[in-house]
């Protein structure tokens, strides 16, 4: 258990409402969002919460704050999620950094979730499985038994990943992608929405297609 009963967003996008939701049925009460990107301002008054300015200001809401107040780091992107956490490590503020599991989760007991990640309704994380700080599991995504997935990375909604497979970091598993049993996926590898993986990809790439087939390098 952890002693945050308030929790701070980072990101206040399309994500982030949804983490929010889901903390709030967990039992957290959400003190407000932060966000660089000041058109998200309005996400968070339609949610009733505050928007407090931005991911910089966190040190700042911290202090200030009456109640003790944990984070989260709410947002989509591989990339940026990675940063925010990192600059909020750097801040000495690691320590406040919360796992969220939507109450309609299911989360074997012998699995391990890292700091930071996100887990959403309907998902299933099953035994063994080890997932890494700050990945997102999203709606009603698969996550097998003996699966390992690298930090930062982000399994979107109804992705699955077949018993034994590995996700390397920071990589994304598109929205209803299949990853096949004992598949190995490196880093920064961005696999496409409906794509079924049957063989090892290297990192960064783009695969996509049924059987999934490279497409291009996904960084240059």
């Amino acid at each position: 258990m952890n002693d945050f009963e308030s929790l701070l967003l980072l990101g206040c996008g399309g994500h982030a409402l949804v983490v929010a939701e889901a903390a709030q049925e967990a039992g957290f009460t959400i003190h407000g969002f932060l966000d660089d990107d000041p058109e998200t301002k309005a996400n968070a008054g339609s949610l009733g919460h505050a928007f407090l300015g931005s991911i910089n200001d966190a040190a700042v809401v911290i202090e200030t704050s009456s109640t003790p107040l944990g984070l989260h780091a709410a947002v989509g992107n591989n990339e940026l999620r990675e940063a925010w956490m990192k600059a909020a490590r750097s801040a000495g503020l690691k320590d406040r950094f919360l796992t969220i599991v939507h109450p309609r989760a299911i989360v074997s007991p012998s699995a391990n979730l890292g700091l930071g990640s996100f887990i959403g309704p309907n998902a299933v994380i099953n035994a063994r499985a080890r997932i890494g700080e700050g990945v997102i599991v999203n709606t009603s995504a698969v996550v097998e038994h003996d699966c390992v997935i690298g930090a930062y990375s982000h399994v979107a909604p109804n992705a699955t990943l077949g018993g034994g497979a590995q996700v390397g970091d920071s990589s994304l598993i598109g929205l209803g992608a299949i990853v096949l049993p004992r598949i190995t996926i490196g880093q920064r590898v961005v696999v496409g929405a409906g794509a079924v993986v049957v063989g090892d990809l290297p990192d960064d790439v783009v695969a996509h297609g049924v059987p999934a087939k490279i497409a291009q390098t996904s960084h240059t």
